[in-house]
């Protein structure tokens, strides 16, 4: 079963936060990230017909639109309305999550859904924008983990280039390393130089998830002190984004 965290990370990849505008309030309002998600409800607003729904079905995360909180709280005690929905989301075990400018901003996102529902054809941002900056990750695993790392990777975020998900550059190799003291290696003893198979992995990421996605390597990757890169890319200016906030 996947967890909320993984769930997060796969929002957050398609919608990513960064987008979102600086008067927003996005991301993951409650909910245990280590807690499992077999039912997710999408809705425009957190409201309390809303939320009772959610909890009527067993629910595990309520994605919502529109925040719940815009503006800063300093509690939510039972007795103010909004207040009163995050205790009933906490107590029943469901997660609440934000997608909302970064939805609209996404590319394709909220807006291109609904040029489509009208039938528009010709679509263009509303304002330019420059690019967000980019990262791009090297990292070497044995061969039969290739594969494993690069959905991790995936999953945090790296690979999106565009309309595609999952881009990765492979090519084969030998790695060398020698063990030493207090070491725990996965493949190799300590003391002994050891030569391993392996693919070196390239892909890139929006910087904005560069810690996920090397907490993915960490999590994924086979070796006990995982070896990688992190490499700022140049930016290019940017055909804009943004087809509308709502």
């Amino acid at each position: 079963m996947p967890k909320l965290a993984d769930v997060i990370a796969s929002l957050e990849a398609r919608y990513d936060p960064a987008l979102a505008e600086s008067w927003d309030a996005v991301g993951l309002v409650c909910g245990d990230p280590g807690a499992g998600v077999e039912r997710v409800m999408f809705a425009v607003d957190p409201v309390a017909t809303v939320v009772a729904e959610a909890i009527e079905n067993r629910i595990d995360l309520l994605v919502t639109h529109h925040p719940l909180f815009l503006s800063g709280v300093h509690g939510v005690p039972v007795s103010d309305s909004k207040g009163r929905l995050v205790h009933q989301l906490i107590t029943t075990g469901c997660g609440l999550f934000v997608a909302h400018t970064n939805a609209d901003r996404a590319c394709p996102g909220v807006s291109d859904a609904l040029a489509a529902a009208v039938g528009l054809i010709e679509t263009r941002p509303l304002e330019g924008a420059g690019s967000e900056p980019l990262d791009k990750i090297v990292t070497f695993a044995p061969r039969d983990a290739a594969q494993l790392v690069v959905d991790a990777l995936s999953s945090a975020g790296a690979g999106e280039i565009g309309a595609y998900s999952r881009a990765a550059f492979l090519i084969e190799g030998t790695g060398t390393f020698l063990p030493g003291p207090g070491a725990a290696p996965a493949i190799g003893s300590v003391g002994d130089i050891e030569e391993v198979d392996e693919t070196r992995i390239e892909m890139v990421l929006h910087r904005s998830r560069r810690a996920a996605v090397v907490q993915a390597l960490r999590a994924t990757h086979p070796y006990e002190e995982p070896a990688f890169d992190i490499i700022e890319l140049a930016s290019l200016p940017s055909t804009g984004v943004g087809r509308g906030l709502g």
